[in-house]
């Protein structure tokens, strides 16, 4: 729309150009009040549609102006994370894992859209999407000696805004990892909703603390040519990765790669299987490397 105005006002100011040159041209002094008076016609004509159009313009600008420079809801996306402290990641993707002091902790369970109950009794608050919220056993609770709180950070401080519902299995399931000290989490999912997201966690497994008692579902052994033992560390994971340049899969044992054997192949799934280095001996040639696959 702007620039077609720009053309017209190009186009009749030619037009108004031409008409004048051409009241001088045919200027006579028989008629020279008649000539004078049409030629100032013709020049304040030509001002006042300037006029109008620069002043519609100008005003275009000036609304597109105020449109972009209109203040935005900044609280939308707040997100507290465990220092009380505001940023505007995804809270929602950081509970995947934790890290609490130097232990590594994996989620084993998490619930979405848990609803918070009673908050009409407790003021109503306000909660922002991606707000990390605590959950509290209340064992004072008259009503219920296993309550659980959901408390949100106001000015430093815990504020109570409601509960999860008495009937509810997750309720009871907060309860108990609670009581048992295991580490939880949750931020809210849903504002109008008032619902939150749930994480449960455990320390991460480690062939050490966990799979080295179990039972591999495949065991296999590789040769690993001019390699000393001291290269590889029981216990230590084993990735697989894929070589573009070379069109092929590979396996990752300690610092060392190799083409991966097809037989490992088909547990090369990191959401259902885990690899570990889980024997290490010395052969005349390098080392032989045992390899166990556990299901996750």
């Amino acid at each position: 729309m702007k620039k077609t105005k720009k053309i017209f006002l190009i186009v009749f100011t030619v037009i108004t150009a031409l008409w004048s040159l051409l009241l001088i041209s045919g200027y006579s002094d028989d008629h020279e009040s008649f000539w004078i008076v049409l030629l100032l016609l013709s020049l304040l004509i030509y001002g006042g549609v300037v006029f109008l159009i620069c002043k519609k313009m100008n005003k275009k600008a000036i609304k597109t102006t105020v449109e972009i420079i209109q203040p935005t809801a900044v609280n939308s996306n707040i997100a507290i994370n465990q220092d009380n402290t505001t940023n505007v990641e995804n809270t929602v993707d950081k509970l995947n894992s934790l890290i609490i002091g130097d232990t590594c902790y994996e989620r084993r369970y998490i619930y979405h859209k848990v609803i918070i109950v009673g908050t009409q009794y407790h003021g109503d608050e306000r909660l922002y999407k991606n707000e990390k919220v605590e959950l509290i056993n209340e064992n004072s609770n008259e009503y219920d000696s296993k309550a659980i709180a959901v408390c949100v950070y106001r000015e430093n401080s815990l504020k109570l805004v409601g509960y999860l519902s008495k009937d509810s299995n997750i309720k009871d399931m907060t309860y108990d990892y609670i009581n048992q000290n295991k580490v939880i989490r949750a931020v809210v999912d849903d504002t109008i909703k008032k619902s939150i997201t749930i994480g449960f966690y455990a320390p991460e497994r480690t062939y050490e603390n966990y799979y080295k008692n179990m039972e591999p579902l495949f065991t296999t052994s590789l040769s690993f040519k001019d390699c000393d033992e001291y290269m590889f560390d029981i216990g230590d994971e084993v990735e697989f990765e894929y070589d573009f340049d070379k069109d092929r899969d590979l396996i990752i044992v300690g610092n060392e790669e190799k083409k991966a054997p097809e037989k490992l192949l088909q547990y090369d799934d990191v959401d259902k299987y885990v690899l570990f280095i889980t024997s290490v001996k010395e052969t005349d040639l390098g080392s032989s490397v045992k390899i166990s696959v556990y299901k996750k």
